[in-house]
């Protein structure tokens, strides 16, 4: 999470980039709100600050990113990024590209060989901002497309004999 006080000017700032904690969690749902109010998904998010945690300091959120451990039976250890998120007031100051390279500074120190993720195919401003970094889009180079099941059609799935 980014502190930054309301009165300051978000142009021009150093952001301080911080592992989330329990306490983070009130702001945490807000970005992810705000997020998927972005995304035109605003009844997305069904997590609560409660799932979350606890609350953050009283500073203003900037941005945000989730990430976890996963595993590619290619290459090993790995991390999912699940969102990246800067709010719109913080954009243009280079956070989400500070935010990126704290997570991958993390994967290289835990010996993770690969950060992947996923970005709607309408957010063009986030697909530049990742082929600037160097990323690959699996599905313009790989043939790779996402697939997910939600928790109904988990629970759908395993009633049928689907094979």
């Amino acid at each position: 999470m980014s502190n930054v006080p309301e009165s300051e000017s978000s142009q021009n700032k150093a952001f301080k980039i911080k592992f989330a904690e329990p306490k983070d969690a009130k702001d945490l749902r807000f970005l992810i709100q705000e997020l998927a109010n972005f995304e035109k998904l605003p009844d997305g998010p069904k997590i609560t600050a409660e799932q979350l945690a606890a609350d953050l300091e009283r500073d203003e959120p900037a941005a945000m990113t989730i990430f976890y451990n996963a595993y590619s039976t290619w290459e090993g250890q790995m991390i999912h990024m699940e969102d990246l998120y800067v709010r719109e007031k913080f954009r243009r100051n280079k956070l989400a590209n500070q935010l990126v390279k704290a997570v991958v500074n993390f994967a290289l120190e835990k010996g993770m060989k690969r950060l992947n993720w996923t970005v709607l195919n309408w957010n063009d401003g986030a697909i530049q901002f990742y082929k600037k970094l160097g990323a690959t889009n699996l599905h313009e180079e790989g043939g790779w497309l996402p697939f997910r099941l939600n928790e109904e059609q988990m629970k759908n799935l395993v009633k049928t004999n689907h094979h």
